[in-house]
């Protein structure tokens, strides 16, 4: 388990899902394999909000907390970010 600070500084170069106790496991295996479809880094710790998942992308903290049925905005979210910033399968080759 690790806090919502710890959550924040081990989300450098990399997605992290920090969620709480009662979310589902199966949504956490599939969010991850959705993020990883776009070729970046997950990582999943628990200490959360309970039933709740909350999302940082490379040292910052999306300010919203995700309920179950809302976990295709994150992998929404993560498109967008990795695209703007050219990460993951959007990574310029000729960088």
């Amino acid at each position: 388990m690790i806090t919502s600070e710890e959550a924040l500084e081990r989300s450098s170069g990399r997605i992290l899902l920090h969620y709480g106790e009662g979310y589902s496991v199966y949504d956490l295996q599939s969010l991850v394999r959705r993020l990883a479809a776009l070729e970046l880094l997950v990582e999943v710790y628990p200490g959360g909000t309970l039933e709740r998942v909350e999302m940082y992308f490379f040292n910052n903290r999306i300010p919203k907390i995700f309920e179950f049925s809302e976990s295709t905005e994150i992998v929404f979210l993560a498109e967008s970010f990795a695209e703007r910033y050219n990460l993951g399968k959007f990574e310029d080759e000729d960088q």
